[in-house]
């Protein structure tokens, strides 16, 4: 059993970033659609682990201690790895593959790696669009338009 922290990153007021922090096994995973963190970047590592070091650990601590999982005190200590994942091929897209990076990790499937998920992001975005019209907390008035 995994324990996993998800959380986005805003980069440059401009980009969105998926990263994944497992506890139980002690690795950080950044997840880019924009290739701006390249494998082995030392200095994007550092960026990371400096960003979410009080958010993870606070967060981490809050969890109970069973099933072999320690408390943690620096994640900066986890070896940080940047997926090879599937790439945005416009500038306006990584808000929806951050959304299919994390639920592709969130049930440990190959959502996360496999480009043949990514070839129908206008259906997906329609998915997206259609759950959060359908939401029972969504107070708005939705006017469908077919034409």
């Amino acid at each position: 059993m995994h324990i996993l922290v998800f959380f986005t990153i805003g980069k440059d007021g401009n980009h969105w970033l998926a990263c994944v922090s497992d506890l139980k096994e002690e690795k950080n995973y950044i997840l880019d659609s924009l290739k701006k963190y390249r494998k082995n970047d030392k200095k994007a590592v550092e960026e990371y682990n400096t960003y979410v070091e009080d958010i993870i650990v606070n967060v981490a601590n809050q969890i109970p201690s069973t099933n072999g999982y320690k408390r943690v005190k620096a994640i900066s200590l986890f070896p940080t790895e940047v997926k090879d994942v599937p790439q945005q091929a416009n500038t306006f897209d990584c808000g929806v593959y951050v959304m299919k990076f994390l639920e592709g990790a969130m049930f440990n499937t190959d959502l996360w790696t496999d480009k043949k998920h990514y070839k129908d992001l206008i259906a997906y975005r329609r998915q997206i669009m259609l759950q959060l019209i359908k939401w029972e907390k969504n107070t708005s008035q939705a006017i469908f338009h077919n034409g």
